[in-house]
């Protein structure tokens, strides 16, 4: 038989690591094929039933899943599932699927194959990556009802692993990577899945090196041939060399090295080499437990997105449920200090009764504005967070904030809160700090003014960047709009900082500039202490900030201020200079 060359496959590295092992194929379950037949009107109530029915034991099923993934991975990881049980408690598709029941006398799975083309397409339209990613979880939990209603929802192809082993398919879902035995796997490649696929924070919670989005076919990898994984560089290689196993051993060997020493940096503070502290925060949720946050070195937590209370629990927690919450985290960071930020809801995060489909919803009725309209809501967390600031160091914070009216109209609401909980005798922190999300560019231009009534900012830069230049990243025609660097935006977030200094407040930024070393030399030179996270990326930003000058940082701001460059690549092209001469290890990663 003819020997096979070796073959490269080129994909985005997904989870670090290195593995050399024999393939095994999985083939992940396609679309379930829904039967369509109509029920007799005295039908109806128990077809329903039968739909509710295949709910509830979908919604038992994650949530074991849940436990699964908690138990050999983490809680991080376990909540991925959060977004699963949120669409078993949407509105919009139980409403849907009870009145197509109803009203066009359709069986209950042919009714639920209708309602997830009808969600998938308001993504599609959408165009956000975050939302193409997650048609997989559609997918992923249609079928499971489906399957739940035609009395077979949980049989799945597992394959059998009885040696160490690659995983090769075209998408894992997450359901799929729970189910896969691990005793064995090795690592994992695939066809389709981005750096935001949930299949992507799974192989990095386990610790399986992993390559998504090769984006050309796999059939020609037989189930039994080797390969070598290299997930640092997104490498597949189908049948290596004994040279080329060589070369990946001592390419991957300078990355660990280069892991170990981040490591060894998680214990020290984010210091320039002439004596200027940068606090290095993280970005967390309630899915997060603060003991893995703090192994990368976080100083504490700059955002906590409060809305994943809610999208875990499908439905509005209580004030209890809230305070507890609270507590939690508050109490994990101990004297670190943890921000909360008030209920984001709207936009791509949608629960319950606040799902209110609307023609954009990033520009409707979200965040600040919906609380502002639900004032029981409101009240409920307001409260929670105020009995829970008592614990420890914890401010709040308002997303999405437009005008001056808005912050002041969120105040006056704190203090109303607090009038109450006083004459209920409830212990409250009287002084928590509350502060204003800079994302919107009318926030940005008024800076003075809010900053002269409130206690911080923190620049949240993602949503900065998309406003200002009317630009959705995940849009491939226009994503090359989506320009961080550019001379527009860094002057909005110099101008932001400008007002914050002459008031005598605080900027944090916590958007992905954050954690990017060209952008994060600029912010810092700025005049920028607070940078906030993903807890994994901070230790490449504070080997950065370690090994250049504060001095350095400044002039480079400097020059651009005096220079005046026009695009977004001279700025890149200024920062990577100043990288290159003091900590080029940083711009390979």
């Amino acid at each position: 038989m003819e020997e096979r060359a070796p073959t490269l496959y080129r994909g985005l590295a997904a989870s670090g690591g290195l593995v050399f092992a024999t393939v095994v194929r999985f083939e992940a379950p396609k679309v379930r094929e829904a039967p369509h037949y109509e029920i007799v009107p005295d039908q109806a109530n128990a077809e329903i039933a039968r739909f509710y029915t295949a709910l509830d034991k979908a919604r038992r099923e994650l949530v074991e899943l849940a436990k699964a993934t908690e138990s050999h991975a983490s809680s991080t990881e376990a909540g991925i599932f959060d977004g699963h049980l949120m669409l078993l408690s949407d509105t919009f598709l139980i409403d849907r699927v009870v009145k197509d029941i109803r009203n066009d006398h359709v069986n209950a799975e042919w009714a639920t194959h209708l309602a997830f083309e009808a969600l998938v397409g308001m993504m599609r339209n959408m165009g956000d990556e975050y939302l193409r990613e997650r048609e997989a979880d559609l997918l992923d939990v249609r079928n499971r009802i489906i399957g739940n209603l035609m009395g077979d929802g949980g049989q799945r192809a597992v394959p059998t692993i009885e040696r160490p082993s690659v995983i090769i398919a075209d998408n894992i879902s997450p359901s799929d990577a729970v189910a896969l035995p691990r005793r064995y796997i090795r690592g994992m490649a695939t066809e389709q899945g981005s750096l935001t696929a949930h299949v992507t924070i799974l192989a990095r919670a386990l610790g399986v090196p992993a390559v998504v989005g090769i984006g050309q076919s796999l059939k020609d990898i037989h189930a039994g041939d080797e390969v070598a994984l290299d997930g640092f560089h997104g490498l597949l290689w189908h049948l290596p060399s004994d040279a080329i196993k060589t070369e990946l051993l001592a390419s991957t060997a300078q990355q660990r090295a280069t892991q170990e020493h981040r490591r060894t940096l998680a214990d020290r503070p984010a210091r320039t080499s002439d004596g200027i502290e940068v606090a290095l925060l993280a970005n967390a949720d309630h899915s997060v437990g603060f003991e893995g946050i703090s192994e990368h070195g976080a100083q504490g937590i700059g955002l906590y997105r409060t809305e994943y209370l809610w999208i875990g629990l499908g439905r509005e927690p209580s004030e209890e449920e809230q305070f507890r919450a609270y507590c939690e985290v508050v109490c994990a960071c101990g004297n670190k200090p943890v921000t909360l930020r008030v209920l984001d809801i709207g936009g791509d995060k949608m629960v319950g009764r606040s799902h209110v489909h609307e023609a954009n919803p990033f520009l409707g009725n979200r965040s600040v504005r919906y609380l502002l309209n639900n004032r029981a809501t409101f009240r409920t967390q307001i409260r929670a967070i105020l009995r829970a600031a008592v614990m420890g160091d914890c401010s709040l914070m308002y997303p999405m904030i437009t005008t001056l009216e808005e912050l002041r109209a969120c105040r006056a609401f704190v203090e109303e809160c607090k009038r109450e909980l006083e004459e209920e005798g409830v212990p409250f922190r009287k002084n928590v700090k509350e502060g204003v999300m800079i994302e919107i560019p009318s926030a940005a231009l008024q800076a003075d003014k809010l900053a002269s009534e409130c206690d911080f900012f923190s620049l949240g830069t993602n949503d900065l960047v998309q406003y200002t230049f009317a630009v959705d990243r995940g849009n491939e025609s226009v994503a090359h709009l989506y320009q961080p660097l550019h001379p527009v935006i860094l002057k909005l977030i110099d101008h932001v900082v400008q007002a914050a200094r002459r008031h005598d407040i605080p900027v944090c930024v916590c958007g992905e500039m954050a954690s990017d070393p060209l952008a994060a030399l600029i912010l810092v030179g700025m005049g920028i202490r607070r940078l906030s996270m993903s807890a994994n990326l901070i230790p490449r930003v504070k080997e950065l900030i370690c090994r250049v000058a504060y001095f350095d940082m400044q002039r480079l701001v400097d020059t651009l201020r005096r220079e005046d460059p026009i695009s977004a690549a001279e700025v890149a092209e200024r920062s990577r200079a100043v990288i290159r001469r003091y900590a080029p290890d940083v711009l390979n990663a």
